[in-house]
């Protein structure tokens, strides 16, 4: 069995050395790739690649250079995934999709035909590294949904399926405003329908994350847009209770669990009216058989968003006891590029607890979702999307005014000497 997947994100150069002609050091930093992309940093790395820092040459920009081990020329299907990644990200324009700028081959160590690919530079963090932190709030976790379904569901639409979602792939790339955008990354092992499977006999992804009909190897024909569904339902899963469904020491076990257990209910719960709502689209999406899943991002998506609507909208709900403090931060909509929209001027933060390392940085009150238009309504509207809701203005804290039983009793035995008084003056007067 082959467990295989890549993080552009972290980890260590693997797969082999870089050796031979005028690399220093193990890496390509300093060099000039065809004569136009000057290497930089090394910024991360994982089983397929290296990523690099570099500045194209010809048109003066940061680009982000993702270049395969050159140990894996020796394995084709390590090849063919490669160049598969290049082309299918470069067939793909959702703006929460990684962009991709060029790509080639150039010799690495005496060894030609090494591919590379030039992608957009992302700085910022992943979803894993917000996660050591601490839980995102439902509210804000919708947001994420919102984001990852617009770039899978074009992706879907195209016959590609990831196959390796999960919160390293998952950024927050800082835009020039300061608001971030959300992209996924990492297609390296994804599926496309009508090409040839890479590996025999093997299991690609990221145990943790995998679908039952991954785990069980049955063949291509097997995975879809419904295994996506189910990797979102453990990144929702982890993003609510900051832990994830199934756990244990050795991959294996993992994989084991991921066919047989079911998952354990979502811990803190409590009073989280938002939690309980949304627990049972999670658990939906994370059904064994993919018949029994959400068929889409889309669908998967509005069934969250309706969930929160359901809690905004009941008459027990007085948004304006909560206050918004944002955990992830303000991030540009799913589908509306550099506008804020209504489904992301979110929401509620539940208390502080003592593993919340994350100091919250936007405060702004929860709007009631009437004026909340949901997923569904904004993509079958015609013409141009509404404009945010007006926020409901942020009203002062409820004050503690200390009154006790002694302090009462003495205003009233007060009140009763002043009445008395007046009643003794007027009949003096009368």
């Amino acid at each position: 069995m082959t467990l295989t997947g890549d993080t552009p994100t972290g980890g260590t150069l693997t797969g082999g050395t870089l050796t031979g002609g005028t690399l220093t050091g193990g890496t390509l930093t300093g060099e000039i790739l065809t004569g136009r992309y000057r290497v930089g940093q090394m910024i991360g790395g994982g089983g397929m690649g290296t990523v690099y820092a570099a500045q194209d040459e010809r048109l003066a920009r940061e680009v982000a250079l993702k270049v395969m081990h050159p140990a894996l020329l020796a394995t084709p299907a390590a090849r063919v995934r490669f160049e598969r990644e290049a082309h299918t990200l470069s067939a793909l324009t959702s703006p929460h999709t990684v962009t991709v700028f060029d790509v080639g081959t150039v010799e690495v160590g005496g060894l030609p035909g090494v591919g590379f690919i030039v992608m957009e530079l992302l700085r910022g963090e992943s979803l894993a590294q917000f996660l050591a932190r601490g839980a995102v709030p439902a509210t804000e976790a919708a947001e994420v949904l919102s984001a990852v379904a617009d770039s899978l569901g074009e992706a879907h639409a195209q016959g590609i399926i990831h196959r390796d979602l999960k919160p390293d792939n998952i950024l927050f790339a800082r835009a020039h405003d300061g608001r971030h955008r959300v992209k996924v990354i990492d297609f390296g092992i994804a599926r496309v329908s009508g090409r040839p499977k890479t590996v025999q006999g093997g299991i690609l992804g990221t145990p943790h994350y995998m679908a039952p009909e991954q785990c069980a190897d049955q063949g291509d024909a097997q995975v879809d847009a419904r295994t996506d569904v189910y990797a979102m339902g453990i990144v929702l899963y982890e993003m609510l209770t900051r832990r994830r469904p199934f756990e244990a020491p050795q991959a294996l076990a993992i994989i084991v669990k991921q066919l047989t257990a079911e998952p354990p209910p979502m811990a803190g719960l409590g009073s989280d009216p938002f939690l309980r709502a949304v627990e049972p689209v999670v658990l939906r999406a994370l059904a064994k058989a993919p018949a029994d899943r959400y068929p889409t991002m889309a669908a998967l998506e509005d069934a969250f968003h309706d969930a929160l609507g359901m809690v905004t909208q009941s008459v027990d709900f007085d948004p304006t006891e909560h206050l918004t403090v944002r955990f992830i931060p303000e991030i540009v909509a799913a589908g509306v590029p550099d506008a804020e929209d209504a489904a992301t001027v979110a929401f509620r933060r539940p208390p502080p607890t003592d593993d919340a390392l994350h100091a919250p940085t936007i405060v702004e009150p929860l709007p009631r979702v009437p004026t909340m238009p949901s997923a569904a309504a904004l993509r079958s509207t015609p013409g141009p999307l509404p404009p945010p809701p007006t926020a409901l203005p942020v009203r002062a804290p409820r004050r503690d005014l200390g009154l006790d039983l002694r302090t009462i009793t003495l205003a009233l035995l007060a009140l009763g000497v002043l009445i008395t008084g007046v009643a003794i003056g007027l009949a003096i007067g009368g």
